[in-house]
């Protein structure tokens, strides 16, 4: 190898070298903040399927799922049941009369009768299975046709007992509820199987919607219809009977009614750190508040330094909202209405703590309550050799930046970045050369062989 061709190689290998150093100054390194990461690490699992809210519960073996055996059921029956064609009571009467009269040898109504009996001064007992007529009675001898529509099973009780009064003395009137009704219902609109359906007295419109299974994904379970005579005699809201339990939304059926789902309006989605989170229907009027409630509310891991709001016909609209502001101090300027096709996302609270720049082992640790800087500082190994420790710069997770110190209490979600000295004096610059001449006198003592 010639002089000159060593002397070039060397001269590159110096500004090599040169370049390496100044390469340690500030912003050599990648001294990315968190929140520029933000965006990327929400936008994992945002892919992940969500379901509208309500659509599983309102499907066979979800929880307002029930047997479609229609045989029984009367045992689940309140007090407050009202009895209808179909039905089918139990009637015990047991009494001594003042003379002698005789129970009717037959009656159509009856499943069971009991013998005729003479009721003497040694009394008897009536019992027999009667169902209701279309016409909405009973035929209870020795009074004959007994009106039992519209009534509770103890109205009915009641009544027998003043009717028979002059018949019996000593008298004891029982009246049971022994099997359901049978009616025939219609589903009709975003419904998976729509069509007519035979049902017991006892079934809601959540428990139709189950049996046509369950509403598809484009319809309404905020604005079912119930259809009876032609006339729409109740919108039902099923939210408020799956979040509140209200029974009054979710009514019992009575035959011939229709129940129609409609086409969704309006939705929004709700993800991350909420305990349903999921697609849901909301109306004119409601807001972020209303949104969460529905969600169930936040979960512990929940952050609230900000929650954010895109929607997907602005794709490029991202709006930031603090958490704590709108959940905590319930600050009403920041509960804005709902927008159709909005998604919040509730982030996750940071649980690390991240060390980069002039450390030994630029890192992320997890975060320990009421650690310092000192103690993460230890974790990354201890300054490198060019540290600055003047120029410790903390980024909280909030985006808020300040200078650190080993003292300075350490959030979860901060990011810590030590800077490097800069090269301004003659000792640097000389150190720099000596660096280049030495490798230089290498390179030579090389090439001499």
């Amino acid at each position: 190898m010639d002089f000159k061709n060593l002397f070039i190689t060397s001269f590159a290998c110096f500004i090599v070298a040169l370049g390496v150093a100044w390469s340690q100054e500030p912003g050599g390194f990648d001294t990315q903040q968190p929140g520029a990461d933000i965006a990327s690490r929400e936008a994992v699992g945002s892919e992940t399927s969500i379901a509208p809210f309500g659509y599983d519960q309102l499907r066979i073996g979800g929880q307002t799922s029930f047997t479609s055996d229609l045989s029984g059921g009367a045992a689940l029956a309140s007090s407050e049941y009202v009895l209808g064609p179909g039905d089918v009571v139990s009637v015990i009467i047991y009494g001594k009369g003042g003379g002698s009269a005789r129970v009717p040898s037959f009656n159509p109504q009856a499943e069971r009768m009991s013998t005729t009996a003479d009721l003497g001064e040694n009394g008897s007992v009536f019992s027999s299975k009667l169902t209701i007529t279309p016409e909405g009675k009973i035929f209870v001898p020795p009074i004959g046709e007994v009106v039992a529509h519209g009534l509770t099973v103890a109205k009915l009780q009641e009544n027998l007992v003043k009717e028979l009064a002059s018949y019996y003395r000593e008298m004891k009137v029982s009246v049971f509820l022994v099997s359901l009704r049978r009616i025939q219902i219609f589903v009709l609109g975003q419904i998976n199987q729509p069509g007519i359906y035979t049902i017991s007295s006892l079934t809601r419109a959540s428990q139709a919607v189950a049996m046509a299974g369950g509403p598809t994904p484009l319809a309404s379970i905020r604005q079912v219809q119930i259809v009876r005579d032609g006339k729409v005699v109740q919108v039902v809201d099923l939210y408020l009977f799956l979040i509140e339990g209200r029974k009054d939304q979710n009514p019992l059926l009575e035959p011939g009614d229709t129940i129609i789902l409609p086409i969704s309006g309006r939705t929004v989605r709700i993800e991350g750190e909420v305990r349903r989170p999921g697609i849901y229907e909301f109306r004119i009027g409601e807001k972020l508040t209303d949104l969460v409630v529905m969600a169930g509310g936040v979960t512990p891991q929940a952050s609230l330094e900000d929650l954010k709001i895109e929607n997907i016909g602005r794709p490029k609209e991202v709006i930031s909202i603090s958490a704590f502001k709108l959940l905590v101090d319930k600050d009403p300027k920041l509960d804005r209405d709902l927008r159709n096709g909005d998604v919040i996302t509730i982030p996750s609270a940071p649980k690390t703590v991240t060390v980069v720049g002039q450390v030994q082992k630029p890192g992320t640790f997890l975060y320990q309550p009421g650690t310092l800087f000192n103690y993460y500082l230890g974790l990354a190994g201890g300054f490198a050799e060019r540290a600055n420790g003047g120029s410790i710069i903390i980024t909280r997770w909030d985006g808020s930046s300040l200078k650190c110190k080993r003292d300075t209490p350490i959030r979860p979600g901060d990011t810590v970045v030590i800077g490097a000295m800069e090269i301004k004096g003659w000792r640097d610059y000389l150190s720099v050369a000596m660096q280049g001449a030495t490798l230089f006198f290498i390179i030579y003592q090389v090439g001499k062989k």
